[in-house]
């Protein structure tokens, strides 16, 4: 699979070359029937115009997405297990170069009176497995290492030698590769990482060297075999793949899921600073070399392919984290985040972030932390705050939220401090008494509250506090 911004390219075992949107949905007329066997390797120019392919049918081919004009495909006789298009080769003039993997790479370029001619760039010590295109930089893996090669000089600049446990075969734990700009060169490859960089020789040093060379930023050895690699921002995206979790049943192995990784790389050392499991379908049946991932760097789009499905994976926004803390009942945490960072929300408010708060405190009998919380949450809302005296005086706990129920901004309907009245002056005449003389009369039916009165002293002639209730109404 290869991934462009406009764009996804999707190779089967078929030999088709299928053309979908970001959203994986395919695109009708865009179905390209380019091989008999397995797409090995797809790549897509900078622009977006052209989608390269091979195959193990030894063909290699070029496909316009908007014109025919350049479209090109090559017969070779052996299997090609990896191709590179020019990132310009949209562009008028360009060469339409491409490279090829097999035991060689094999640069094809346009030359005198458009006839196309291949070079050898390298005697490859092995098969050629992946190619990566940046710039002017080839970059491309062997069994023996990965190899840069700068079209700018026609000159190869290195060779970073496979240095991990050589009994782990290649095609079983496929090297990966991302350019994470024209010049940093993210490496992946079975249980190692490495960050390369490309860095211009100064000119006093010796004339006989490349003008370039490739400096170790990072290099790191991981509990577990890696599937891909990505950027984010200045840290490493990994699917990573932990053969340690391998459950053997019946007589079967059945494999953990994939996790993707964000880490820190350092040098000798990283830090891990998230990790989330993977629910793939067919998970127990795959290992190492079956998953696979892209990235639209501009975008922060990640794709993570398995051979029955692909899963697309974003960088976590505000919203994201504040759902986290939801589910994980860190309200406070939530509310404070909502707080501070309110602008940056689309799917939360920081009333229904609160509104969820005082569920939680009211299931779990908090009432008075769950009072105090709704000054906060419900403001001026009338209606948020009729709803909350309703509840708390049907879950008998009206008393704590009495101090905190507003007279005005918002003044509630006379109703509502009518109900807290009758709640008082059958459960607790003194404070009763009390609101009598604190509320302002406006805000309910002095009559109504008379009423209840008199039919109250009629039970309970001889109260003093219902009589001096009474009194001040």
């Amino acid at each position: 699979m290869a991934v462009h911004s406009k764009f996804l390219a999707l190779g089967t075992h078929f030999g088709f070359v299928y053309i979908m949107d970001l959203a994986g949905n395919n695109i009708k007329n865009k179905e390209l029937p380019a091989h008999q066997v397995t797409v090995n390797q797809i790549s897509i120019d900078e622009n977006g115009d052209y989608v390269a392919s091979c195959s193990d049918d030894g063909k290699v081919v070029i496909n316009g997405l908007y014109n025919i004009e350049n479209d090109q495909e090559k017969q070779f006789d052996r299997p090609i297990k990896a191709v590179a298009i020019d990132p310009l080769f949209y562009k008028h003039g360009s060469g339409k170069n491409y490279v090829i993997g097999h035991d060689k790479l094999i640069l094809s370029e346009k030359g005198f009176l458009g006839r196309f001619k291949t070079t050898s760039l390298n005697d490859a010590e092995g098969i050629v497995r992946s190619i990566k295109w940046s710039s002017t930089f080839i970059a491309w893996v062997t069994d023996a290492g990965v190899k840069i090669y700068d079209m700018s000089t026609k000159q190869k600049i290195t060779h970073i030698s496979r240095d991990f446990d050589k009994s782990l075969r290649a095609e079983l734990y496929r090297c990966n590769l991302c350019w994470k700009n024209d010049r940093t060169l993210l490496i992946g490859w079975a249980n190692t990482v490495k960050v390369c960089s490309i860095k211009d020789r100064h000119q006093s040093e010796d004339s006989r060297l490349p003008s370039r060379y490739v400096q170790i930023d990072a290099m790191f050895t991981t509990d577990f075999f890696i599937s891909g690699i990505a950027p984010v921002n200045n840290n490493i995206l990994l699917l990573a793949y932990n053969e340690k979790d391998i459950i053997s049943k019946d007589g079967r192995q059945y494999s953990p899921r994939p996790n993707l990784i964000v880490v820190e790389p350092g040098m000798n050392d990283y830090k891990e600073l998230s990790n989330d499991a993977l629910s793939i379908k067919g998970f127990p049946n795959y290992r190492c070399s079956d998953y696979h991932l892209e990235v639209i760097p501009e975008d922060s789009l990640y794709y993570i392919v398995s051979p029955k499905e692909v899963i697309v994976a974003k960088n976590r926004d505000l919203d994201d984290h504040i759902a986290w803390l939801l589910e994980h009942e860190h309200f406070q945490e939530a509310m404070d985040e909502a707080s501070r960072k309110g602008k940056q929300l689309h799917r939360h408010t920081l009333q229904a972030i609160g509104k969820q708060y005082l569920d939680h405190l009211q299931e779990n009998g908090q009432f008075e932390e769950a009072a105090k919380l709704c000054v906060k949450v419900l403001d001026r809302n009338k209606n948020l705050w009729e709803d909350q005296v309703t509840k708390f005086q049907q879950l008998g706990h009206l008393k704590v939220l009495s101090p905190y129920i507003p007279q005005k901004n918002p003044q509630l309907a006379p109703a509502i401090y009518e109900l807290v009245l009758h709640e008082f002056l059958h459960n607790d005449p003194e404070k009763f008494c009390s609101l009598i003389k604190e509320w302002p009369p406006e805000l309910y039916n002095t009559q109504t509250i008379i009423n209840i009165v008199m039919e109250r002293l009629s039970h309970h002639p001889e109260s003093r506090i219902l009589l001096q209730s009474l009194g001040e109404l």
